[in-house]
């Protein structure tokens, strides 16, 4: 469920600092929500098998699992098969919902802050969530969830709170109280909905303890399907419409797939060259890898076709010799035979790359691939590529500057008019916006 975005941080962080990272979770559960329709197998990507190349499926203990047995056997039995045979108890009045439409989390919602509300006093507000307006009733006492991360009040996005109080302030407005905290009304209405009823991304994570409905399991894939029920604690909590579910679930890859994002870095974005050496012989082996190097050791010591397995009791050592980002395979191996060639002349019979050393004596005149480059000349070249396709332009028939481009399929737009400010200020306005842009996209693909 880490967006990609957040993903490539963590990697970005793993590779310059070298962390030890420990990964926990469900591969089950829904995919992340990415503003592309691209989609990142994580699980089987080169860079998360780096961060973490042992991975370990936890056992169920019952002690400690958030579900009964029972729920465990029917989730266990519908990833295997895709269907659901068990027969559910139908909905029922609740204030604990999941769906996977909109338009049914607006509805159920609705109906139950009514309910709520009835022979209370309440007020009519209008929220302002994912770009909708929505009116609903709210009175003390109701159970809101938070939609944005708020640092200085110490809330999160997709905790819950009740309302604590409503009161009128001196100026006739309304202020919140939620957790001892006080919101004004227009804050109150952009960083809170009621809680009523939630997609079922918004329930991944959750446990449920109480009895609650799924709607819409009709419409939703075999990921959804399997989180929105793995959120219970007890089988029987969970209501839902049987006569609904589809004869087989399955999952619904969205139309483009990829194993790793574009920038989640390219993976010979990560080619280096190395060597290996031994202990108790002179001789010397060039490779290259785009994975860690230890691990790439690992799969030589352990292969019988490689050149190193032989030797593997010598005490083989890894080292790095030089980093060579490239944009594909084929460069990969241009920059690692120009590497075998060059060590060819110095080590002839002792080099282990075999194939690759001249049959007779040529001197070689040894030259940089123009591929391999510094992390200063990777930065600079791609800021003056989006400094390129981010270029502002000027239309004076309606005194606007902008820009208007679109970059890995995503589009990025900025405008000013000055038509009430000078020129010189909308353009101070659009540079500064065009500045930041460009190094947010350059740390993004460093």
């Amino acid at each position: 469920m880490t967006p990609n975005k957040w993903m490539t941080k963590l990697y970005q962080a793993f590779t310059k600092y070298r962390l030890t990272i420990y990964m926990f979770g469900d591969t089950n559960q829904c995919d992340p929500v990415e503003p592309t329709d691209m989609f990142y197998d994580y699980f089987t990507s080169i860079p998360v098998s780096e961060m973490c190349p042992r991975r370990v499926e936890m056992k169920y203990i019952e002690e400690y699992a958030r579900y009964d047995p029972q729920t465990r056997d029917l989730l266990t039995k519908f990833l295997k098969s895709g269907t659901i045979k068990h027969q559910f108890q139908p909905p029922k009045d609740s204030y604990h919902n999941a769906c996977y439409l909109n338009k049914t989390r607006r509805h159920v919602t609705q109906e139950c802050c009514n309910r709520f509300t009835e022979n209370r006093e309440y007020y009519e507000i209008e929220f302002k969530y994912q770009g909708h307006r929505e009116k609903n009733r709210v009175s003390n006492g109701m159970l809101m969830l938070v939609t944005q991360n708020m640092r200085n009040k110490d809330m999160f996005n997709m905790e819950q709170h009740n309302i604590d109080n409503i009161e009128e302030n001196e100026d006739g407005n309304l202020n919140f109280i939620l957790n001892g905290t006080i919101f004004s009304h227009s804050e109150f209405r952009e960083s809170f909905i009621p809680s009523f009823c939630v997609t079922v991304y918004k329930y991944q994570g959750g446990t449920k303890s109480t009895p609650y409905n799924i709607y819409d399991v009709e419409k939703m894939d075999k990921k959804q399907l399997y989180t929105a029920l793995s959120r219970t604690t007890e089988l029987n909590h969970v209501h839902l419409d049987t006569t609904k579910l589809n004869p087989k679930y399955k999952i619904r890859m969205p139309p483009h797939y990829v194993t790793v994002n574009s920038y989640f870095n390219d993976n010979y974005h990560n080619g280096q060259i190395y060597k290996i050496t031994f202990e108790h012989n002179n001789k010397l082996y060039i490779g290259s890898s785009i994975r860690n190097l230890q691990e790439r050791l690992n799969v030589h010591v352990t292969t019988k076709s490689s050149a190193i397995y032989q030797c593997k009791g010598d005490n083989p050592v890894i080292t790095p010799i030089i980093r060579a980002p490239c944009k594909d395979r084929q460069e990969v191996n241009r920059v690692e035979a120009e590497y075998i060639r060059y060590y060819s002349e110095k080590y002839r019979d002792r080099l282990l790359n075999k194939e690759s050393v001249p049959k007779q004596t040529v001197k070689i005149e040894y030259k940089h691939q123009a591929q391999i480059e510094t992390e200063n000349k990777l930065r600079d070249r791609l800021r003056q590529k989006f400094g390129d396709e981010l270029k502002i332009k000027d239309n004076p028939m309606n005194k606007l500057l902008y820009y208007d481009a679109k970059i890995d399929g995503k589009c990025y737009k900025t405008m000013a008019r000055y038509t009430k400010q000078s020129k010189e200020e909308a353009m101070s306005k659009v540079t500064k916006k065009q500045q930041q842009l460009i190094s947010e996209l350059t740390i993004q693909r460093e």
